[in-house]
């Protein structure tokens, strides 16, 4: 989901290495999959999915990306992911010079499997969540701007309509995306999740400005999950993007690299936006940016609950990030 810097958790799937070779085989071929032990490694990342990093029998470093297991609980916005996953990478490689991992194969019979699955390229371990503490001010202001142009260059792909990957899109941004929002009040009142806040309050705040979402008229692909964590880097360059399941289509302005203009502690977004080639957001563009945060806010306080990973301190915190979303949104009067 989309996420906060330090907001890391493993997908809770344990695979063993006779089922993953039997993967790498099926993906590679017999000539390529590893013989010995030790060949693959476990990545905690994300909030969903699986991952492992292996090594084929020519040296070659690969990802197993696998969907949680079928019995999970899952929202309503989450529906086919690890399609749309596997759509995104083939997009922006198509259409984009933005470095994302090479999709080698996609495997949706659970044949191998219970789950789908896909393999993947390597792009490297360090992120740049995990390099920012030993970097200069200076190179970490040269890849946040090469973050924002690669995100620009990502909100160049342009659809037919509004809406999440693989899902019917709409013709209206307005419709589309207060419809991805009620769906995830609804996800949450079935999840008996404690908002702080009754529900009907919040569609209440949603509906008092969701007019200011008329303005987007065209729809292209916006990333959304685009957070430190998922920027992958190597000698002070952008080396890759990943985890794309989040994709959709819709207005830019709810891009991660947008979040700091609006929410407090996130960091200073201006070397963000100067690679993105922007200024800062005008009172129409921030209005539509606070019901983004409103909607990121309300996805992760229900998350934990379809995880099975909530506890108080984290449901607390979650609480207090929603009502201060509220806040700044019943600020604009």
């Amino acid at each position: 989901m989309p996420k906060p810097p330090q907001a890391r958790q493993d997908g809770g799937r344990s695979i063993d290495e006779a089922t993953l070779r039997r993967m790498l085989q099926h993906a590679y071929g017999a000539e390529l999959a590893p013989t010995g032990d030790a060949f693959a490694s476990p990545l905690v990342h994300g909030w969903g999915n699986t991952l492992y990093r292996a090594r084929l029998s020519n040296g070659q470093d690969v990802v197993l990306k696998i969907a949680p297991p079928p019995e999970r609980p899952t929202l309503t916005h989450e529906r086919d992911m690890m399609r749309a996953e596997v759509e995104a990478l083939l997009m922006i490689a198509e259409h984009t010079n933005v470095p994302v991992p090479s999709m080698h194969h996609h495997d949706d019979t659970h044949e191998v499997l219970d789950a789908e699955w896909f393999a993947m390229s390597w792009l490297g371990e360090t992120t740049l969540e995990d390099a920012a503490p030993r970097l200069t001010a200076q190179q970490f202001s040269q890849l946040q701007r090469s973050v924002g142009a690669c995100n620009r260059e990502l909100n160049t792909i342009t659809g037919d309509g509004f809406g999440r990957f693989l899902q019917p899109t709409m013709a209206s941004w307005h419709d589309a995306f207060s419809g991805i929002f009620e769906d995830a009040l609804a996800d949450g009142q079935r999840l008996g999740v404690d908002l702080g806040v009754s529900y009907e309050f919040v569609h209440h705040v949603f509906l008092e400005h969701s007019a200011v979402l008329d303005a987007v008229q065209e729809p292209v692909f916006c990333e959304w999950d685009l957070w430190p964590s998922d920027v992958v880097v190597a000698d002070g360059q952008v080396t890759g993007l990943i985890d794309h399941e989040r994709a959709f289509w819709g207005d830019p302005l709810m891009e991660a690299i947008f979040a700091g203009c609006t929410v407090p502690g996130l960091g200073d977004p201006g070397e963000l936006l100067r690679g993105y080639g922007r200024g800062p957001l005008d009172e129409s563009e921030r209005a539509r940016r606070l019901l983004y945060d409103l909607f990121l806010f309300l996805v992760r306080a229900i998350i934990p609950a379809s995880r099975g990973t909530s506890d108080a301190a984290g449901d607390h915190h979650a609480r207090q990030q929603l009502a201060a979303a509220i806040e700044r949104l019943r600020e604009l009067g």
